[in-house]
């Protein structure tokens, strides 16, 4: 084993070192100018500890704090995580429904961001009801996001739709079929519109609306959207309905 060689220290105290300098005495030769007299900026910062992790997904390294509870590399490989929630619900596993009870408590006594604020008060405001938009009228443009939205409310014929049904099976058979149950579907200028009737030998469509829930300048606007894609449309109004229903067939027979 070597002995390590002495050496003077070279500030001049006339000690003997294993290297250039004894332990702080390179201060007496080249001393800290800048903090002579001075805090050092980091005084009081807490010492950020970092560790390398993996990514269970695309096993690719990645540096991040010790207390970060960050376990994937990117969003995207967030998105293919297993959710262990998945399909359940607060009846069928007791973990479900023990995490539903601590949201809740956490959320309790907690007024949200944008209570009080309306679009003309904040700009976050109007970029958060911009950005629900876009997402909105972009899954409604999708079929299958409509159908199976339209599938989850259950809906069925009112009382009006299947009168009116029964009297043009009883009259006019096998040339209209009713579709007001999200069956068919007409989409023009990226609004999705759901006729109550179709007719089985050409492109029209009957709608038929109540007063209480549409008006005449809406319903013009929807009978020109329906010409834009090329199918003729006939209103039928439920008061003009139920006074005269001969009439209303006979309107059916010549559109």
């Amino acid at each position: 084993m070597k002995r390590p060689r002495n050496f003077l220290c070279k500030c001049g105290c006339g000690e003997y070192c294993t290297k250039n300098y004894k332990i702080g005495h390179i201060l007496r030769i080249k001393p800290m100018k800048p903090f002579l007299g001075k805090e050092p900026p980091n005084k009081g910062m807490k010492i950020v500890r970092r560790e390398t992790r993996i990514c269970p997904i695309c096993s690719t390294a990645f540096i991040v704090r010790e207390k970060d509870g960050k376990k994937y590399c990117s969003r995207e490989c967030s998105k293919k995580r297993k959710v262990w929630n998945k399909d359940l619900t607060k009846e069928v596993d007791i973990r479900v429904r023990d995490n539903g009870l601590k949201v809740g408590r956490s959320l309790k006594g907690k007024s949200p961001w944008n209570k009080n604020l309306t679009k003309e008060m904040s700009e976050g405001v109007r970029k958060y009801s911009r950005n629900r938009s876009e997402i909105s009228f972009n899954l409604w443009r999708d079929k299958n996001f409509v159908n199976k939205v339209h599938s989850s409310w259950k809906q069925s014929p009112n009382n009006s739709e299947i009168i009116l049904n029964s009297l043009i099976q009883d009259n006019i058979p096998d040339a209209w079929v009713f579709t007001g149950d999200g069956s068919f579907w007409i989409t023009c200028y990226g609004k999705n519109m759901n006729p109550d009737f179709k007719s089985l030998t050409g492109k029209k469509v009957i709608e038929l609306c109540g007063r209480f829930w549409h008006t005449e300048e809406e319903m013009t606007k929807r009978v020109k959207a329906y010409n834009d894609k090329g199918y003729d449309c006939l209103v039928i109004w439920e008061d003009t309905f139920f006074r005269n229903m001969d009439k209303t067939i006979e309107e059916i027979k010549a559109f």
